[in-house]
């Protein structure tokens, strides 16, 4: 019946199973309480020979997630050619291709307040040829 012929007296009757629902999307800061993330695989301590490629590893309980890698609590430049920074599924891969003194220091993988921290060394000169 159209709803201008009703009366007082008139039951109506709604289908709320046609409802959608949508996810709201979350600031960087936000994802890891809401998604439970937390570290499957947190950072390991590494030690290099000066010119040796290293690499920092982490793997997280989700994908998808905006990773932040800082050195010294500082951020990595992108830009910095020093530094490989390779964010796959639900791992991330830091490769420093040719290890140097200055490199030496802690490293910080941040995903919004969650992060995980290893200390590189790099000794001496390298003894490749």
């Amino acid at each position: 019946m159209p709803f201008d012929e009703t009366t007082p007296t008139d039951e109506i009757k709604f289908d709320i199973s046609k409802v959608e629902t949508t996810e709201a999307s979350l600031e960087p800061e936000a994802q890891a309480e809401a998604l439970q993330l937390n570290f499957i695989t947190p950072l390991q301590n590494q030690e290099a020979l000066s010119g040796e490629s290293v690499g920092l590893f982490c793997e997280m309980s989700h994908a998808g997630v905006e990773v932040v890698w800082l050195k010294d609590n500082q951020p990595l430049s992108l830009a910095d050619d020093r530094y490989q920074i390779v964010n796959k599924d639900n791992t991330s891969h830091l490769v420093i291709p040719s290890a140097t003194p200055d490199d030496r220091g802690s490293y910080t993988v941040q995903v919004g307040d969650l992060q995980s921290t290893a200390v590189l060394t790099v000794h001496g000169e390298s003894n490749k040829n």
